[in-house]
């Protein structure tokens, strides 16, 4: 193969023609010389984390190029690419430096994750691309578990928190089933609700689900989420995510991965403030669904209460 060595700095384009003796053919590759290609970094969502169905993922990053410093946002292209079985489906393309996609399960009999991919391009067309890897969150570990509320709203003198987690969003008072959780607001106790899993698991992610009825965007937003082994929430309690005054959207969902990952097993959701309704009133706190998803502690795992 043939070589060449270029003496200067600069930007060249190599052309290879090839020839039968009556046709003659040439291609051409360009290259830069004394320039390295950017380095992009994705800030979020982080290695390891998960998506759940219709909740927001964010993401974000920049690009560092040894030769310009940081590189202006519209030097960053983004993708996300749905991967299903052994093909692939296109589902977004931005620039910038982020934004973010609305998941769904695609299918649910598995196979399916998602990919964010940022490539960055400097001023001599030089790219480089990395790239972020999302598994779904499968095993709600709430679901049909044991559900307490600090007080209460009764319906034909059954609590809700007897419904909680059962994997519909709506209360049918006539059958009394469906997603309950509902509870007085009062100054003396911010309400929480806390689920038993009745084991102890590794959280990775928590969900949120809006109410399909009776839904207040007051119940969408400042509360955070705690664990612990205590069933009093007195020692070791992590608060493992939290949303601020940002209310999610209701045709959506809020989620987050939780941090620290630990083996707890109890979880608790709590009202960070009281929400303001009409007539003076304050605002129940009610959602759909509270999911947890999460593997079950390796039984070498050692638990403590701090």
């Amino acid at each position: 193969n043939p070589t060449h060595v270029y003496d200067e700095d600069g930007d060249y384009d190599a052309v290879l023609t090839v020839s039968d003796g009556m046709i003659e053919r040439s291609a051409t590759v360009r290259i830069v010389v004394g320039s390295l290609p950017p380095v992009p970094v994705i800030s979020m969502p982080g290695t390891g984390d998960l998506f759940a169905d219709d909740v927001p993922v964010f993401f974000s990053g920049n690009a560092l190029d040894p030769d310009e410093g940081e590189l202006d946002p519209d030097r960053l292209q983004w993708s996300v690419v749905l991967h299903h079985n052994s093909h692939y489906h296109p589902w977004g393309d931005t620039t910038g430096t982020g934004g973010s996609f609305l998941p769904t399960f695609h299918d649910s009999t598995g196979g399916v994750s998602f990919e964010v991919l940022l490539t960055a391009i400097d001023d001599t067309g030089l790219s480089s691309g990395t790239s972020v890897i999302l598994e779904p969150a499968t095993r709600n570990r709430a679901l049909n578990r044991p559900v307490e509320a600090t007080s209460s709203y009764v319906v034909q003198g059954v609590g809700f928190p007897e419904h909680g987690n059962d994997g519909l969003l709506w209360l049918d008072e006539e059958m009394i089933y469906g997603s309950c959780w509902q509870s007085d607001l009062d100054e003396e106790e911010l309400q929480a609700w806390t689920v038993d899993l009745e084991g102890y698991y590794n959280i990775d992610m928590v969900v949120v689900r809006a109410r399909l009825d009776r839904d207040h965007e007051g119940c969408r937003r400042n509360f955070i989420v705690e664990a612990t082994n205590d069933p009093l929430f007195e020692r070791g309690v992590e608060v493992i995510a939290e949303l601020g005054n940002e209310t999610f959207d209701a045709s959506s969902a809020w989620g987050a991965n939780a941090s620290p990952i630990n083996a707890y097993r109890y979880v608790r959701i709590r009202k960070t403030l009281i929400e303001p309704g009409g007539s003076g009133q304050p605002v129940f706190f009610n959602f759909g669904e509270f999911e947890i998803y999460g593997s079950p502690r390796l039984p070498w795992h050692k638990l403590e209460l701090r």
